[in-house]
């Protein structure tokens, strides 16, 4: 990663010169200058442009991008950073991301062709601008990842040095780390991000869209040994960190998610629920048996509801979480719904399981006195007429009240089948609870609708 300096500096960048000034203190009138940036042309000296950066810093790094024809000025305080994307010979602006106006976390990144990508540093205060791809035409952004998907990335390492004779009652400080290194693979198109807790692998040239997902793999750290930080200084994890960080203790499931349209703003199934089922005869009770192999969230879903695996909550719910992190759409939730069971005779719930879990992960409040059921439902999976399952279930769901009136809800399910539930559940939230959006997450989607 490219150093930061604190006095005037000069870089030639192909056909130009260009000069760097931090910020300095201005006693006079008791404020901070700006940065400026002036682009000079190489065979003449002749000044071609020049900038004030404000805010700026009296610490300034810069990144040139492979064709010279584009830099990024980065200026950061103790507690923010702020990125400047120019033109080398115009200093046209081409974005800004300021720190000061929103914590953003953005002190490094990435030139590739005509876009700039932003990378997630995290700021002194923790903010963090996620992973962004920036037209350096127009200026448009577009979200790789959100940045709700880095939390728990930037962690406080308490110092894994312990002088001899330290006073046991002497306060051991610790210091926030987000991103320390990065490194991109120009064939394969993926970039490394290392961070205490481990390594994100992530492709950062695939489309974006709801049909498509950025894939990532991530490689935990050993945390059983020191941590060197960058100095040369020798850092550990916490034990609190070990036990609770959630990159640290991942136990996601594989998923393949997929659209769901309906009378909700977006919605996704995270898999489908069978991959095939072939039959095998009837048992000896005349009861068709089927070779049935499921998905790996699928059979997860499967042991949970009828076999009363509860172990399966966590893994289901990390993987709910991981996904709604990663979607831009689903940032915004105010809160967590789930699907009221059909089955009220059931010991155990798996849908509000999952959707308490899911809850505590994303610190949104998932209430149990909002969406209620109005009448005894008989469960629709086994209902071929639409008809019927529409008559099942007409007044089936109330509203208590309007306290999420033009907000976002997010509407959790296990299965997807018709269809005929979440939208019975969205009409209403629409209608009575007059919620702003309405999306859906279903753990699983049938194979075949009905």
């Amino acid at each position: 990663m490219s150093e930061f300096f604190t006095t005037a500096k000069r870089f030639r960048v192909g056909p130009y010169v260009i000069d760097i000034t931090p910020s300095g203190y201005d006693k006079g009138n008791a404020r901070w200058t700006c940065t400026t940036v002036a682009s000079s042309d190489v065979s003449t000296g002749q000044l071609s442009a020049s900038i004030e950066l404000s805010p700026g810093s009296d610490r300034v790094k810069i990144i040139v991008s492979n064709d010279n024809e584009h830099i990024a000025v980065v200026c950061e305080s103790q507690w923010y950073e702020d990125l400047y994307l120019l033109d080398t010979q115009t200093l046209r602006l081409a974005a800004c991301f300021e720190g000061t106006s929103f914590i953003d976390g953005a002190s490094e990144g990435i030139f590739l062709g005509t876009h700039f990508i932003t990378l997630p540093t995290f700021s002194y205060e923790g903010g963090c601008g996620g992973l962004r791809r920036v037209s350096l035409q127009n200026g448009e952004v577009e979200y790789i990842l959100p940045p709700p998907f880095f939390d728990g990335l930037r962690l406080w390492l308490p110092s894994a040095e312990t002088p001899q004779g330290r006073d046991p009652m002497k306060l051991i400080l610790s210091m926030p780390v987000g991103l320390l290194h990065y490194s991109y693979n120009l064939q394969s198109s993926d970039v490394t991000l290392d961070y205490p807790p481990g390594q994100l692998v992530l492709n950062i040239f695939q489309p974006c869209g709801l049909n498509h997902f950025c894939q990532y793999r991530f490689i935990p750290r050993d945390t059983s040994q020191p941590f060197k930080y960058e100095d040369g200084t020798l850092w550990t994890i916490s034990d609190d960190d070990r036990r609770s960080n959630r990159w640290l203790n991942r136990k996601t499931l594989n998923t393949h998610p997929r659209v769901l349209e309906g009378c909700w703003t977006v919605g996704w199934a995270l898999d489908v629920h069978t991959i095939r089922s072939i039959p095998l005869g009837p048992d000896e009770w005349g009861h068709e048996m089927f070779d049935t192999t499921r998905s790996e969230i699928g059979d997860a879903v499967y042991k949970l509801k009828y076999l009363g695996d509860r172990s399966q909550v966590e893994p289901i719910a990390q993987t709910i979480e991981d996904f709604i992190r990663a979607r831009p759409e689903l940032t915004a939730a105010c809160t967590i719904v789930a699907i009221p069971p059909s089955n009220t005779a059931r010991p155990f719930q798996p849908v509000p399981e999952i959707a308490a879990s899911v809850g505590a992960r994303l610190n949104l409040p998932v209430p149990i006195d909002y969406l209620l059921k109005t009448k005894q439902t008989t469960p629709i999976k086994g209902m071929s007429d639409k008809q019927k399952r529409h008559e099942e279930l007409e007044g089936a769901f109330r509203i208590a009240d309007e306290r999420y009136a033009g907000r976002h809800v997010i509407l959790i399910d296990d299965l997807f089948r018709s269809g005929e539930t979440l939208n019975a559940v969205s009409t209403v939230l629409l209608s009575q609870g007059k919620v702003g959006k309405v999306s859906v997450v279903a753990v699983t989607v049938a194979r075949s609708k009905r």
